[in-house]
């Protein structure tokens, strides 16, 4: 376990940057492309994971791999909540000449992303975010959420999408919850961490736009 030195100066300016680059993206890439390709959910669901590691890169100096499981798992929510969403509101969607996966294709995309949170919430408490009160607790909150990403893959219709779109909306809240009441001391001052930085958000973000199926 390393004690990290008091917190250094990446916070203001270098969060303030990632911020403004994070604007960039959403409306110069995420928001054309919603009416030319679906992979406009991908590059929607990177500016909706920065958010986290933004926050943490201020709170503690650096970017490192506690930071990076915090925006997977904020990534990996987004595609099983859009994609249901996309596949209720059809019609709407259609209208406004949004391009979306559809039927087998999102729902597909939909569990694999339920079946992603579970090993990321559990590699918290490993990586010494939380203890592992977060780990048991996010197995059923997330088993739950894969559950309704099964059944709209099974059958992706209207009932099943409305189904998954709602479980997502307490889901997600939840689990933070938990993870807030679980966290290990030391972990929200930078004070704490067992991992060296890992990458910067120059680094990750090609590589999470390059790979549009997972």
């Amino acid at each position: 376990m390393i004690r990290r030195p008091p917190r250094s100066t990446l916070s203001s300016s270098s969060a303030a940057s990632d911020v403004y680059k994070r604007q960039v993206l959403y409306a110069g890439v995420y928001t054309p492309l919603k009416v030319v390709h679906p992979i406009n959910t991908w590059v929607g669901a990177v500016v909706g994971g920065l958010p986290p590691l933004i926050g943490w890169a201020a709170a503690t100096g650096s970017i490192d791999i506690q930071g990076a499981l915090l925006a997977g798992i904020l990534y990996s929510w987004q595609f099983p909540h859009f994609m249901a969403l996309a596949h209720y509101c059809k019609k709407d969607y259609l209208a406004g000449g949004y391009k979306m996966l559809s039927d087998k294709a999102a729902a597909a995309v939909s569990l694999r992303h339920c079946a992603a949170l579970i090993p990321m919430s559990v590699a918290a408490p490993y990586l010494g975010l939380t203890s592992w009160a977060f780990g048991a607790e996010s197995l059923v909150i997330n088993t739950i959420f894969m559950y309704y990403g099964y059944k709209f893959y099974q059958h992706p219709n209207i009932p099943n999408a409305r189904q998954l779109f709602r479980t997502s909306l307490w889901q997600l809240p939840l689990l933070l919850a938990c993870m807030a009441i679980h966290k290990q001391t030391g972990v929200d001052t930078g004070e704490l961490i067992n991992h060296p930085p890992l990458l910067s958000v120059h680094d990750m973000l090609p590589h999470l736009c390059i790979l549009p199926r997972f």
